[in-house]
């Protein structure tokens, strides 16, 4: 699918790209999910989409995957998320992103960014070269974040503003910044964490709570 705006808008309608070859392009963001909404039956309908090991991102010039309507969910499974000119994911509704062994790569801005909504990564996941912050939580956004490795992020590994995070079994390696930065919110960091090689601290924290347990952090820079 090739479009000089959106490759694909669904407004409570459901696609399925699970399976076959599918390569999205677009002059501003290649998926965009919304809700629709009616007075009439139905009256409230998230759109979704599913998403599979072929599908795949050429020239992108917004966000990969906008979720813009409460209740949407985007679901990656083995999917390859690259080239997209601002963020790879940004969510700011009440929406579900859920990344099975699904890699996000060489973004012009964070990885994913949510101010609201719930994030579930699992199965070897990878947020890679991202050119802000590797995932960036503000407001209400919660992040159940496990078998994760982040690397090579411009900014910090991980930034929280706000909502809340949980890390388990989580790797953030090569980070510009530093690799976990608490400003707000809160965070857990659980068995199997581990922060490598940020350029800045391990991890930063100048507001909301912060829990470490059996999490290791090396090669430090400040």
């Amino acid at each position: 699918v090739t479009a000089t705006g959106r490759a694909l808008q669904l407004a409570g309608t459901s696609a399925d790209l699970s399976e076959g070859s599918n390569v999205l392009s677009s002059g501003l963001d290649a998926v965009y999910l919304t809700t629709w909404t009616y007075s009439l039956t139905p009256a409230f309908e998230p759109g979704t989409v599913i998403m599979g090991p072929d599908t795949t991102f050429g020239d992108v010039g917004g966000t990969g995957i906008l979720v813009a309507g409460p209740g949407t969910v985007a679901t990656l499974n083995g999917t390859v998320l690259s080239g997209a000119a601002a963020n790879g994911i940004t969510m700011n509704t009440s929406g579900f992103v859920t990344l099975i062994g699904a890699t996000i790569e060489d973004v012009g801005g964070d990885g994913i960014q949510a101010s609201a909504g719930t994030i579930t990564t699992s199965g070897g996941a990878q947020i890679n070269n991202s050119g802000n912050d590797g995932i960036q939580l503000d407001v209400v956004a919660m992040a159940n974040l496990a078998g994760l490795t982040i690397t090579d992020s411009v900014g910090a590994g991980i930034l929280v503003n706000g909502g809340s995070a949980v890390l388990d079994t989580v790797t953030i390696t090569g980070s510009g910044g530093s690799g976990l930065a608490v400003v707000g919110g809160s965070v857990t960091t659980g068995a199997g964490t581990a922060i490598v090689d940020s350029a800045g601290a391990g991890i930063s924290a100048s507001g909301g709570s912060l829990d470490v347990t059996e999490s290791s952090i090396v090669n430090s820079g400040t």
